[in-house]
């Protein structure tokens, strides 16, 4: 095990993912919020938490469960790094952090932990409380073993959740990440403006899902990590799973949900298609969806409550229309994950601030087909929070059901 420093003469700020003063204010606001929570010390492990903070990028380490990384962030003393050495050199050039401790991994032994529990001892004193993410919509990056260890050795440190509070602080974007998620919308926007020009019947889902993909990276995006075309008579049933090898035919309807990136950001939309003419049914209830979505938009302001945003939506989509919402939720957070909080429930009572960017998505039933087949139609839009209300970061879609 070692620890060493930057690669000296190498890295600048040319070579981060975000400017020098992004990652000050990142760790400045972390650091009020940590006081706030009464913790001395953050222990980060989860792949999305440890890039915001350190801005290592490397697909590798996010595609394995091999060779956790770590970065511990005290509120007085500099970050510090714990890495696997295979990947330092890629560290230095990528991060801002200057304390790099690295250790030959894999190593099943100690992937590093010897080294996590001796930093933290060198930032903690007696009775300090280390932030860990073990709350709701966060998952540890290491092994629950090795967390037992660190936690057991440094009795009696108390380990409570970091993982709100760093959902709180990536909540609100800056003028920076909200560029990149602007620019995915934008290159999602085109894909769906061109899939028309091949939808006809007789393709797949499959074959839906192949050219989409194709066309979303050919424009530029970095990764196309969520894409569920599903298609079904008249409507569809679900909208989760796909793709198959169901075939379109006319009468149909077909749904496309696509999650895609640009340097590390997502855009989360969707798009529907009448495949032949729709009946009145079907267009009415599209027009539903949508005109709920533009309702929400308007009336949308900071300092309403997630909440709030809810209501407006599930009477706007659901008048006239049998059941509940398709989902506990009309729409969700979207950062560096697809679905980040908050959520637009009944439930979420967070305060809507400028910066923060959200997925609008209402969905409604309709009657149960003749079949018995469950009905639904959705519609979905990105939207960041300004001071007065909100901006449009997607391609609005057409006001009418469009027919292919």
């Amino acid at each position: 095990m070692s620890k060493i420093g930057r690669l000296s003469g190498n890295s600048t700020d040319i070579d981060w993912e975000f400017s020098g003063p992004e990652y000050r204010r990142r760790v400045e606001k972390a650091r009020k919020l940590m006081r706030n929570a009464g913790m001395s010390c953050m222990l980060l492990t989860g792949d999305k938490n440890v890039r915001y903070m350190a801005g290592e990028s490397s697909t590798l380490l996010t595609i394995s469960n091999a060779r956790p990384r770590y970065v511990i962030l005290p509120l007085e003393k500099e970050p510090i790094a714990v890495w696997p050495s295979v990947f330092v050199m890629g560290l230095q050039r990528r991060s801002w952090i200057s304390d790099i401790r690295s250790w030959p991994s894999p190593r099943p032994g100690d992937e590093g932990v010897t080294l996590v529990i001796e930093a933290l001892r060198e930032c903690l004193t007696s009775g300090d409380r280390v932030g860990v993410e073990i709350g709701p919509e966060s998952r540890l990056g290491m092994s629950f073993n090795d967390f037992i260890r660190i936690r057991d050795e440094l009795a009696p440190t108390e380990f409570v959740d970091a993982g709100r509070l760093m959902q709180t602080l990536r909540m609100v974007k800056s003028t920076e990440e909200v560029e990149r998620m602007r620019r995915a919308c934008s290159i999602v926007g085109e894909a769906f403006e061109w899939l028309p020009n091949v939808l006809r019947p007789g393709i797949s889902e499959y074959d839906v899902h192949d050219v989409l993909n194709r066309k979303i990276l050919e424009l530029g995006a970095g990764t196309v990590d969520y894409l569920v075309p599903t298609s079904g008579s008249d409507t569809y049933d679900q909208c989760t799973t796909g793709p198959s090898r169901r075939v379109l035919g006319k009468g149909d309807v077909l749904y496309v949900d696509v999650g895609a990136t640009w340097r590390g950001y997502f855009c989360d939309c969707n798009r529907n298609w009448a495949i032949g003419r729709p009946s009145q049914e079907v267009a009415d209830a599209y027009r539903r969806a949508y005109d709920a979505t533009q309702i929400a938009i308007d009336s949308l302001k900071p300092g309403q409550t997630a909440a709030d945003l809810y209501r407006t939506l599930a009477r706007a989509a659901n008048r006239g229309m049998v059941g509940d919402p398709p989902s506990g939720r009309m729409g969700h957070g979207v950062g560096m994950e697809i679905t980040e909080p908050p959520s637009l429930s009944t439930q979420d009572q967070t305060v809507l601030e400028p910066g923060m960017v959200l997925a609008i998505e209402p969905g409604l039933y309709l009657p149960d087909s003749k079949e018995g087949h469950r009905r639904r139609m959705l519609h979905e839009e990105n939207v960041v929070v300004t001071e007065d209300g909100c901006e449009l970061l997607t391609r609005r879609a057409s006001p009418t059901l469009i027919e292919v």
